[in-house]
């Protein structure tokens, strides 16, 4: 396939066209940046979106690139992007926002936070010792509780219980970790 020829379609046409192939194909269109630079135009945003909802984790990996990472950054519709992501229940949101520059943006959208719970494994981690650092407890209460009870150590709860809005906003969290300060 000539991709020149293929982007002077209509969008749609182009993530039909996408999501119809197969094997190295697919694998090309979604590796190349003209591809990405198409769906990051500001006119394309929801056909992005859409597209993203569509590809598999395979997809996703390949399309996730720090190509692509930078164009999300520099996105003007950037929150909207990471809301998208992080509300997916897809794999690659716990990559995405692994990603120190795109964490950071993350952490700036306050009702982003609501979604910080359904991440998993060690971007939760992350996100809670960058917490913990920067005294960020409010959003601490915002994490899977079942996650962090699996890292959270004796010297982690004495920095938390010696913080007032985390101690005035303890019932926000959950019983498990409530139980892991009694320990």
């Amino acid at each position: 396939m000539d991709i020149d020829k293929l982007i002077i379609n209509d969008i749609d046409y182009v993530k039909k066209f996408i999501l119809n192939s197969y094997g190295e194909e697919r694998i090309k269109l979604l590796s190349d940046r003209r591809i990405k630079d198409l769906f990051f135009k500001p006119e394309n945003h929801y056909t992005l979106v859409w597209l993203m909802y569509d590809m598999n984790d395979k997809d996703d990996l390949i399309f996730f690139d720090e190509y692509t990472i930078g164009l999300l950054l520099q996105d003007y519709r950037l929150k909207d992007k990471l809301n998208a992501i992080i509300s997916s229940d897809k794999k690659i949101k716990n990559i995405i926002c692994n990603d120190d520059r795109i964490l950071l943006k993350l952490l700036e959208f306050d009702d982003l936070h609501i979604y910080l719970k359904s991440l998993e494994g060690e971007v939760v981690k992350k996100i809670f010792n960058y917490c913990l650092e920067k005294e960020l407890f409010s959003t601490i209460t915002y994490l899977n509780p079942d996650i962090i009870t699996s890292f959270l150590d004796k010297n982690m709860c004495a920095i938390l219980l010696k913080n007032k809005y985390f101690l005035k906003n303890i019932n926000k969290m959950h019983s498990k970790i409530i139980s892991k300060f009694m320990e």
